[in-house]
């Protein structure tokens, strides 16, 4: 997304860049020795790469809001 844009973010997006957080995280705990919080980050790393290739980005509904929220 541009800077500026109204535009909302997709589910998608979103997951994306969870993964993307997820793999910095990763490097961090990483470097603090930190097994099980990496072991953690990793699974979940997974599971957000799982969730985006199940997928395709249209499948993934750009509105998770409840009904009648604006």
């Amino acid at each position: 997304m541009e800077a500026g844009s109204t535009a909302v973010a997709t589910s998608w997006e979103r997951i994306s860049y969870i993964k993307q957080m997820l793999a910095e995280l990763s490097q961090v705990a990483r470097a603090e020795r930190a097994d099980l919080l990496v072991y953690l980050i990793e699974m979940a790393f997974t599971e957000a790469g799982d969730l985006l290739e199940a997928r395709p980005r249209q499948a993934i509904s750009s509105d998770t809001r409840p009904p009648g929220w604006r």
